[in-house]
């Protein structure tokens, strides 16, 4: 599992924040910096949709979509 979620990190650009003071939470930047921030790397699908998810605010165009749910 960790294997496609390093793949999908390199091949998407991603910078992983481990930690950063913003927000509690996981969450993607769409500032043009391309990080996810406060995401944990587990061996399991919920580590992984969560990881797409974050992907997915930061490669839509349409506005609305971007924005924290």
């Amino acid at each position: 599992m960790q294997e496609i979620q390093n793949k999908l990190i390199k091949d998407y650009g991603i910078n992983i924040v481990k930690s950063c003071e913003c927000l509690s939470r996981g969450h993607a930047h769409v500032d043009g910096t391309r990080r996810i921030c406060n995401w944990k790397q587990e061996e399991n699908i919920g580590s992984t949709f969560t990881l797409l998810h974050e992907i997915g605010h930061i490669e839509t165009f349409k506005s609305s979509m971007r924005r924290a749910e």
